[in-house]
């Protein structure tokens, strides 16, 4: 399971001035604003690790408990439908996050709660590009936080020592990632194991469900309109293979309350 958060474009209503409107200025003067929804997806994996199926989610600013729900009761028919799964929580370094991904398995013990291991990578590789290390140097660092049991504590010592000669920015906030996230980032592992290490899933999720329909060219939304093709872009874009009583907890907790 994965939970992330995109931005959704809303429309906010301005209170107008004193007086009498201006010749040709707007009937219902608003303002757009960004939103973070939330975005979260199920996926069922082979033992080797491969993605099956998605079934995924969304929510409004704010609606994070609703989400947590909703994916909660589907994990819940999906662990009845496959007894011996294994559960396993993947988000990046977020707190938040990493909380919501305990409360969506609230019911389950995991396997593993795991930090996207491309969101690490992507720190490392900068840091230590920052440093002056080629690309040669850098995918060997790169190597060692995936590969090696004892990479990540390895890295942390060099750019801990670069720390000590210099400040840079990219450095600082490597060492704070890892430093917060050691103890889910053990990728060998989990890789032993078969299980996933990316939430490319849910970055899926967060570009097919909102990115795509919901930051077109000039839009902006009102809950209203946005909460009902939430729901109906979330049931659309999920892969339709899964069991069926998965599609059924999906559709009466998920989709069909919105729609009625």
């Amino acid at each position: 399971m994965s939970v992330d958060r995109t931005g959704l474009p809303f429309e906010e209503p301005v209170k107008r001035g004193p007086g009498r409107p201006k010749k040709g200025a707007p009937k219902r003067p608003c303002h757009v604003v960004k939103r973070q929804c939330y975005c979260a997806c199920l996926t069922l994996h082979d033992e080797r690790g491969r993605a099956l199926a998605t079934q995924r989610f969304a929510a409004l600013p704010g609606d994070g408990d609703e989400l947590v729900e909703d994916a909660r009761a589907c994990l819940n028919q999906l662990v009845e439908q496959y007894p011996k799964a294994r559960v396993v929580g993947i988000c990046d370094g977020a707190v938040e996050m990493q909380r919501r991904v305990l409360e969506v398995a609230a019911d389950h013990e995991l396997e593993a709660q795991v930090v996207d291991a491309w969101h690490a990578v992507s720190y490392v590789s900068q840091a230590f590009g920052a440093l002056g290390y080629n690309e040669s140097s850098r995918r060997e660092m790169v190597r060692r936080v995936l590969e090696n049991k004892t990479g990540i504590k390895e890295v942390l010592i060099r750019l801990r020592t670069a720390q000590l000669k210099s400040s840079v920015e990219e450095v600082e906030r490597a060492v704070t990632f890892l430093q917060n996230n050691k103890e889910r980032m053990d990728y060998v592992r989990a890789r032993e194991q078969g299980l996933p290490i990316g939430s490319g899933c849910v970055e899926a999720s967060c570009k097919c469900v909102v990115a795509v329909r919901f930051k077109r060219s000039g839009a902006r939304w009102k809950a209203e309109g946005a909460e009902a093709l939430l729901h109906i872009r979330s049931w659309l874009t999920s892969d339709q293979g899964v069991a069926p009583p998965i599609l059924d907890a999906f559709l009466d907790t998920y989709v069909m309350p919105i729609a009625a």
